[in-house]
C-alpha cells in the first residue's frame, strides 16, 4: 500500500483502515510506504519528531496487533536530495505482521531434550513460568482453607514470596499446615521434574513457638531449625533491631581494605579517590535498609580519617584541616567526601518517599495499615512498640520535609487539613478598608444593664463596678470610676499631647465621642482600642466571675497589651507611641569605614515578584541603588533573591566592610543556619550566598522593623514598572525620593545633636574640674564618675538609636545629670545572646 501524503489524507486514511480489519484468527502483512516515522531514531535531519505525528499509526498497530518486523540494510528509504544542514532523511517504508502470519501453524506438543539447569540462556524465563504455575497452586489451596497464611495486618496476609529462583513460603505452624505445603511442593516437583533441595531448606519459627510444636514440625520432613532469616542478599534480617556486634563485619572490611593498601605509597589525592570510590561507597547497601548505629558510623570515619592522613596504624595524630570542612562539597572548599550519617538518613527519606508515591507495594501496604490508619505519613507519631525500620523511617522524614512540595492538581489526593499543601505565603491576605462612620459606633447594641433592663425587668440597671450610676455605654467606658481612672493613667504616663482635645473627651456624647477618638491620630487610635477593650473585659469578669480588678492591674494589663499590639503594627508601618523618654525607631547609618547595604522583597504571585536595595555612606548619602524582577514562588525567595543581588553587586564595587539590615526575621533565621539548608528548596541560592559570604571581607547582618526599611520596599516595588529584569540606579529614583530625604535629613539632624551633646559634656565637665580645683581629694573621688558620664553623654543619643533595634529589651533608667544638666537621652542596659551586659 502508499499511503497518502499530507497529513490530513493520512488521519482520513487510519481512521477508515482501522474500521476495515480483517476478521480475528486471520494472518495479514501490511506492506508498503506508509508516510510514517514512529520514533526519532528513525529521522535524520529537519525539525524534531513529535510523537502526536504518527497516533494514527500506533492506534491502528494496537487495534490490529501489528508489530514491525524491522529491516535489513540502510535504515532510511527516502531523502529529500539536499546536501549540508538542509539534508533530511527518514525511514517511511515498512512491513507490519500480526502474530498469525509470524507463528506459522500452530504444532503439536513436544517435551524438552534436557531438563532445567541454572546456566541456560532461558533457564531465568522459564524459572518465572514455573514459579506463576506454584504461585496459582498455592493460591487454590489458600482459598480451599488446608493453608493458612501468616496474617500481616488486619486485610492483609501473606502466604508465599518468590524472588529469582528463591522461594519464601509462609504459614501457621501447625502439623497440618506442614502436610499442605509439602503436598503442594510434591505436585510441583512431579510436574516440572524438580526436588526440594534439603540443604538449602530451612524452617524459621518464632522465639515465642512452644520447642515441642518445633520438633514435631521439623522431625516429619527433616529441615533444619531456624529462629531468624540471618543473611540474604548481604543484608542481615532479624526479628529485633542490629545490634552493633551485628556490624563487626563491616567494620572488619574496612579495616581489611585500608590495612592492604599501601598508604605511603599514594599521594592525597589518590587516597581521597579510594576513600571516595570504596571506603564510602561499600557501607552504602546496608544503609539502605535501617539506620546503622552512631558508634558503627564513628568507627567507619575514624578508619577513613586515619587513611586520607595517612596514620593507620597511629591513635593520635594532628589533622591539617577539619573533618567538617573535609566532608563539604568540593565548589564549597571541600573534598566532596561522604558524611555517612547524612547518607543513611537520606536513604531513610528514600523509603519515606517511595511510602509517599508508590502505595501499591506490599511493605507499604502493610506500614500503612499498621502504623497510618486516620493521619498522614508526615504527621504521625511513633512509639516503643513499632517497627524498628518504621521507626528508622519516620527519622528520615526531617530530610524530606526540607524539600517536600505538594502538587495539589485536582485535589482528590490531597487533604485540605492533613497535608501541608499551603508553603510559607499565606492561603489569604485580609484586605484593609476604612470603617464608615456609618458603621463606627455600634449603635448601642451591647448589652449592658441599661440596654438589658429594657427587656428583662429582674436586671438591676446600675453599674455592677461602682454601683451609682445607670449603666450606659458612655458610662462604662469613660464616666466609671474605674473607667476614668484608667483614661488618666493614660494621659499621665503615655499620651502627653498638649493638642490634645480633653474638652471633647471628657464633654462629648456617646455618638460623638466615638467619632472624636476615631479622627484622632493613629497612635492614639491604637490606645483608645486597647483601652476599651480592656475596660470590657474587666466589666465582664466583674458580672461573670464577681472579682473586680484594681485600678493598678487594669492599667498593668492594658499596657503589656498595647505594647504588643504596637509590635505587631510595626510591620504595617505603623509609628511607634513611646513613653515619656523612650526613642523612636528611625533609619540608622553605618559605622566610620563601612557601607551600608539595606534589601527588601516584593512578592504578588509566583509570576509578579521583585527585590531592591541601596547602598548608603556613614553620612547617609546615596551611593547606588538597584532593582530586581523575579520569578519566584514565595516571599521568603524574593527578600533571598534581593540579597543575592545586593551582595553581588557589593563584590564587584570591591566593599570591604558592608552592613546588611533586612526586615525578613525569616531571611535572618535562614542565614543563621545556612551550612545545614543543603536540601531546602532554596538551596542554590543559599550556596551562593554563603559562598560570596565565605570570601575575604567584613559582612554584618542585622533586622530591622518595616519602617526602617522603607527606601528598600520603594525600590523593591518599582520592578511593577520595570520592562528589564535588573537596573542599577545611580541617580535617586522618583519612587525613593521621599522616603530618603526624610531619612537623610534625620541622619543630618541626628549628628547634629551628637555635636551638642559633646559641646555641652565638655563645657560641664570644665566647670565642674574648676570647682573642684581647690580640694585634692576631692577631685580624686568624683574623677571617676565625671570620665564616666563624658563617655555617657558622648555615647548617649548614638548607642540608644542601636540599641532600639537591637535583639534584647532591657530597663530604661532615668534621665542621668552631667555637670548640674539633665541629658534628655536615657541609658538602656541590654542583655545579650552570651549572657554578657553592655551598657551602652
Amino acid at each position: 500500500m502508499h499511503a497518502p501524503s499530507s497529513s490530513a489524507s493520512r488521519h482520513k486514511f487510519w481512521k477508515n483502515m482501522q474500521a476495515d480489519l480483517p476478521p480475528p484468527n486471520t494472518s495479514w502483512l501490511v506492506l508498503g510506504d506508509l508516510n510514517e516515522v514512529t520514533n526519532q531514531l528513525e529521522k535524520k535531519g529537519g525539525r524534531q519528531f513529535r510523537p502526536s505525528q504518527c497516533s494514527d499509526l500506533v492506534n491502528f498497530m494496537d487495534e490490529g496487533g501489528l508489530v514491525d518486523i524491522g529491516y535489513n540494510g540502510c535504515p532510511y528509504t527516502w531523502t529529500n536530495a539536499r546536501q549540508g544542514l538542509e539534508l533530511i532523511q527518514e525511514r517511511l517504508d515498512r512491513a507490519l505482521v500480526n502474530s498469525y502470519f509470524w507463528n506459522g501453524e500452530i504444532c503439536d506438543k513436544f517435551k524438552p531434550s534436557r531438563g532445567i539447569r541454572q546456566g541456560d540462556p532461558l533457564s531465568s524465563y522459564i524459572f518465572v513460568l514455573c514459579l506463576d504455575r506454584l504461585s496459582s497452586m498455592i493460591e487454590e489451596k489458600v482459598q480451599c482453607g488446608s493453608w493458612k497464611p501468616i496474617a500481616l495486618t488486619k486485610n492483609i496476609k501473606m502466604s508465599h514470596v518468590f524472588y529469582a529462583d528463591d522461594v519464601f513460603l509462609f504459614s501457621i505452624a501447625s502439623i497440618d499446615n506442614m502436610h499442605s505445603i509439602m503436598n503442594t511442593l510434591d505436585s510441583f516437583g512431579e510436574m516440572f521434574g524438580l526436588k526440594i533441595s534439603m540443604s538449602k531448606s530451612t524452617l524459621i519459627f518464632p522465639r515465642s513457638l512452644h520447642n515441642s510444636i518445633r520438633q514435631d514440625i521439623a522431625s516429619t520432613y527433616g529441615f533444619k531449625i531456624s529462629s531468624c532469616f540471618g543473611k540474604y542478599l548481604g543484608v542481615d534480617i532479624r526479628p529485633n533491631k542490629l545490634r552493633i556486634s551485628n556490624y563487626l563485619q563491616l567494620l572488619d572490611k574496612s579495616t581489611s581494605k585500608v590495612r592492604g593498601w599501601q598508604a605511603k605509597l599514594l599521594n592525597m589525592a589518590g587516597r581521597c579517590t579510594l576513600i571516595k570510590y570504596v571506603l564510602n561507597s561499600h557501607p552504602l547497601y546496608v544503609m539502605q535498609t535501617n539506620l546503622i548505629p552512631a558508634s558503627t558510623i564513628y568507627e567507619l570515619e575514624k578508619c577513613t580519617r586515619k587513611f586520607l592522613w595517612n596514620k593507620p596504624d597511629q591513635n593520635r595524630y594532628m589533622s591539617r584541616l577539619s573533618w567538617d570542612k573535609i566532608t563539604s562539597c568540593v565548589t564549597c572548599g571541600g573534598l566532596g567526601i561522604r558524611r555517612l550519617k547524612e547518607w543513611n538518613l537520606a536513604f531513610m527519606a528514600k523509603l519515606g518517599w517511595v511510602i509517599l508515591t508508590k502505595p501499591d507495594k506490599l511493605w507499604v501496604k502493610v506500614f500503612k495499615e499498621k502504623y497510618i490508619k486516620k493521619s498522614n505519613f508526615m504527621d504521625c507519631i511513633s512509639n516503643g512498640n513499632h517497627s524498628p525500620l518504621w521507626r528508622d523511617i519516620l527519622k528520615g522524614r526531617s530530610v524530606l520535609q526540607k524539600g517536600l512540595i505538594i502538587n495539589i492538581g485536582n485535589g482528590k489526593n490531597t487533604s485540605l487539613w492533613f497535608h501541608h499543601w499551603i508553603g510559607e505565603a499565606p492561603l489569604y491576605t485580609i484586605k484593609e478598608v476604612k470603617i464608615p462612620d456609618s458603621k463606627a459606633h455600634w449603635h448601642e447594641i451591647l448589652p449592658v444593664a441599661q440596654n438589658l433592663n429594657r427587656f428583662i425587668t429582674e436586671i438591676s440597671p446600675n453599674c455592677s463596678r461602682c454601683l451609682s450610676d445607670s449603666e450606659s455605654h458612655l458610662h462604662l467606658f469613660r464616666d466609671c470610676t474605674q473607667s476614668s481612672i484608667l483614661w488618666s493613667f493614660i494621659f499621665q504616663r503615655i499620651w502627653k499631647n498638649e493638642k490634645f482635645d480633653f474638652s471633647a473627651f471628657y464633654n462629648s456624647d456617646w455618638k460623638r465621642w466615638i467619632d472624636f477618638n476615631l479622627s484622632c491620630s493613629m497612635n492614639w487610635k491604637v490606645i483608645f482600642a486597647v483601652g476599651i477593650w480592656h475596660i470590657w473585659i474587666s466589666r465582664n469578669t466583674t458580672v461573670f466571675e464577681f472579682k473586680m480588678k484594681n485600678c493598678f492591674s487594669l492599667y498593668n494589663n492594658f499596657f503589656v497589651d498595647w505594647k504588643s499590639t504596637n509590635f505587631i503594627l510595626q510591620g504595617k508601618e505603623m509609628c511607634q507611641v513611646q513613653e515619656a523618654g523612650v526613642f523612636k525607631f528611625q533609619w540608622i547609618p553605618p559605622k566610620q569605614d563601612f557601607m551600608k547595604l539595606n534589601v527588601d522583597g516584593a512578592w504578588k504571585s509566583a509570576t509578579e515578584a521583585g527585590g531592591g536595595g541601596v547602598f548608603r555612606r556613614p553620612n547617609g548619602s546615596w551611593f547606588v541603588g538597584f532593582s530586581s524582577k523575579f520569578n519566584v514562588n514565595s516571599p521568603l525567595a524574593a527578600e533571598l533573591y534581593a540579597l543575592r543581588d545586593g551582595l553581588v553587586i557589593a563584590k564587584d564595587l570591591k566593599f570591604d566592610k558592608l552592613e546588611v539590615e533586612t526586615d525578613a526575621i525569616q531571611l535572618k533565621l535562614l542565614l543563621s543556619d545556612i551550612q545545614d539548608q543543603a536540601h531546602h528548596e532554596l538551596g542554590p541560592v543559599l550556596r551562593e550566598v554563603a559562598q560570596l559570604l565565605g570570601q575575604n571581607w567584613t559582612v554584618l547582618f542585622s533586622h530591622i522593623p518595616r519602617f526602617c526599611n522603607k527606601v528598600a520596599h520603594d525600590l523593591a516595588a518599582h520592578y511593577m514598572v520595570m520592562a528589564v529584569g535588573h537596573k542599577l540606579h545611580y541617580i535617586i529614583p522618583a519612587c525613593a525620593k521621599e522616603h530618603y530625604f526624610k531619612e537623610f535629613d534625620s541622619c543630618n539632624r541626628r549628628q547634629a545633636a551628637m555635636d551638642r551633646n559633646l559641646v555641652q559634656a565638655a563645657s560641664n565637665t570644665t566647670q565642674t574640674m574648676n570647682t573642684l580645683a581647690a580640694s585634692s581629694s576631692a577631685s580624686e573621688i568624683v574623677f571617676g564618675s565625671i570620665v564616666s558620664n563624658i563617655k555617657q553623654a558622648l555615647e548617649g543619643t548614638k548607642s540608644k538609636e542601636h540599641e532600639a533595634q537591637g535583639k534584647g529589651k532591657g530597663k530604661v533608667f532615668e534621665p542621668f545629670v552631667v555637670g548640674g544638666s539633665t541629658v534628655s537621652n536615657p541609658i538602656e542596659i541590654v542583655e545579650l545572646e552570651d549572657g554578657e551586659v553592655s551598657n551602652n
